[in-house]
């Protein structure tokens, strides 16, 4: 069995379960879920909106240190770069959350995953496997169908501003930051020089913000009706357009992963983090544009 701890946000959880399911797929293995890190954080299990939403892990699946998510010893154990064996479960923690660790499908059979794991290079090879997975199954309300049938009909640019917490909360700030309206505009430039008549949809966890300052050359349509509650329904539409602007944002980056149009173009932030203290060299796929 195949378990994955996880963590964070919607687009957090989305690398880990598609990392664990392509490490179970290449094993013959059964993949589950430890959402118990959700018991003691402001996060919560938001899966389950989607078509292949995982099993949850039993406690007696998990390695003992890790059943309380925050006891000392699942902290100290965590501290460890794995490969680290906990009885008969392997417990593997990734090297850096946005380089592919080359250790990953060597994993054993009975191994419980601890990390990000947020570049596609995990679970490139079930692609199509892992879009099926992530297959919204809520309909949309009528309000969000009808922008969904209006970004269907039209050169559709999906346009991501991520704040939030990566300006409220301090340690995120220095940690994350935000994109710059200058790195915008150069993304709407790229997409200026590229696509006939775009359409601009620009969703954003500030709106008001958004609305004030990110203005893009041509016609725009800012989306501020989904709250946290239904923020996945922001991603079903970004998804839905042609083309992509994404944020320093795992939320945008699994909206234009999962753009099925062949002949997208993405722009992503080529500084993804404001601390230079990690490398993030495969997050971004070498097809997408960046500025």
């Amino acid at each position: 069995m195949i378990i994955s701890q996880l963590s964070g946000g919607l687009g957090n959880q989305m690398f880990q379960y598609a990392a664990a399911y392509a490490l179970a797929d290449h094993l013959g293995e059964e993949c589950r879920v430890d959402v118990t890190t959700f018991q003691q954080n402001v996060r919560k299990y938001e899966l389950a909106v989607f078509a292949g939403a995982p099993v949850f892990a039993r406690p007696s699946d998990i390695p003992f240190p890790y059943r309380q998510s925050r006891s000392r010893p699942g902290r100290l154990v965590a501290r460890i770069v794995g490969p680290v064996r906990l009885g008969k479960v392997a417990v593997f923690n990734e090297r850096s959350p946005f380089v592919f660790d080359d250790r990953f499908f060597q994993a054993g059979k009975n191994t419980y995953l601890i990390g990000y794991f947020q570049t596609e290079r995990y679970f490139v090879r079930c692609a199509d496997k892992i879009r099926q997975i992530y297959d919204f199954v809520p309909r949309p309300d009528h309000r969000n169908q009808a922008l969904l049938d209006r970004i269907r009909s039209t050169n559709a640019v999906s346009v991501h501003v991520r704040r939030g917490d990566y300006v409220t909360n301090p340690k995120y700030n220095k940690h994350h930051g935000t994109c710059s309206l200058e790195y915008y505009q150069e993304a709407f430039a790229i997409i200026m020089g590229r696509v006939h008549h775009p359409s601009f949809y620009v969703f954003s966890d500030d709106p008001d913000w958004a609305a004030a300052n990110v203005k893009p050359p041509a016609e725009a349509v800012y989306a501020d009706h989904n709250r946290v509650d239904a923020s996945y329904e922001d991603m079903r539409l970004m998804a839905n357009c042609r083309h992509n602007i994404i944020a320093n944002s795992s939320f945008s980056w699994w909206a234009a992963w999962l753009n099925a149009n062949p002949d997208k173009i993405v722009v992503a932030p080529k500084r993804w983090l404001a601390s230079q203290q990690l490398e993030v060299r495969d997050l971004i796929p070498t097809r997408w544009f960046q500025c």
